[in-house]
């Protein structure tokens, strides 16, 4: 029998045939298996493929009240160094999460179970804006972690903030949310001169922390209720 007397298309991105050999076919179910659609029609004006773009995305991190600029008295509102370190942001690397597996020998198999999650470093690059304070804010926050002039390293909780990265849709609209705890600047590089350059200086960050947590109200991340009901200096 030809192959399209058995091929039925059901409108869900998928067609269908009868298996003649489902015992074998490790795709079968129910005695059919699924063939994707050899085209791109099903997506045409479903917001279900809307795909999400790296460049529509926030960073937010809380909690910098306490920084003071380098070698002065001056205190750095908590606010003005919000918006810097989100407005002066050009990348954030990707955030990953890994468990180690444990392995478990019995006779002359092994098996594996989850052992201990750890939580890898994101890299941020930022443009060095002068108007912005962006070396000297990034700076503050450094200081936090070790102060060259005094030798000292600080608390976990005076340096360790809380943040999180908003993912947007191409129109503005929220479309998730990670929650990050325990963040702070591991290492900063403050970016190289060159007078035969003329190229914007950049900021690299490394920016570790302990938590990342998927949010679950991305529908209410633009309201009131959305921003009050999480902890983010915790």
């Amino acid at each position: 029998m030809a192959y399209n007397e058995y091929k039925q298309d059901f409108g869900d991105g998928y067609y269908w045939r009868t298996n003649l050999n489902s015992t074998k076919d490790p795709y079968s179910h129910d005695g059919k298996y699924a063939l994707k659609k050899l085209g791109a029609y099903h997506m045409i004006g479903n917001d279900d493929y809307e795909p999400q773009r790296n460049n529509n995305f926030e960073i937010h991190i809380f909690g910098l009240g306490n920084l003071y600029y380098v070698g002065t008295n001056t205190n750095v509102s908590e606010t003005e160094a919000e918006n810097c370190l989100t407005l002066s942001a050009v990348s954030v690397g990707a955030l990953s999460q890994e468990i180690t597996p444990i392995e478990v020998p019995y006779g002359n198999t092994k098996v594996k179970f989850a052992g201990l999650p750890s939580v890898g470093n994101s890299e941020i690059v930022y443009t060095d804006y002068i108007g912005k304070n962006t070396e000297r804010i990034i700076n503050a926050w450094h200081t936090l972690v070790f102060n060259p002039a005094t030798e000292k390293i600080g608390r976990a909780s005076e340096y360790k903030k809380p943040a999180i990265l908003i993912e947007t849709a191409p129109d503005g609209s929220c479309s998730r949310v990670w929650h990050l705890k325990g963040c702070w600047p591991s290492t900063v590089n403050y970016g190289g001169y060159d007078y035969n350059g003329g190229a914007v200086r950049q900021i690299n960050l490394t920016l570790t922390y302990d938590i990342m947590i998927p949010l679950t109200d991305e529908n209410e991340s633009g309201s009131e209720a959305f921003w009050n009901k999480y902890e983010w200096n915790k």
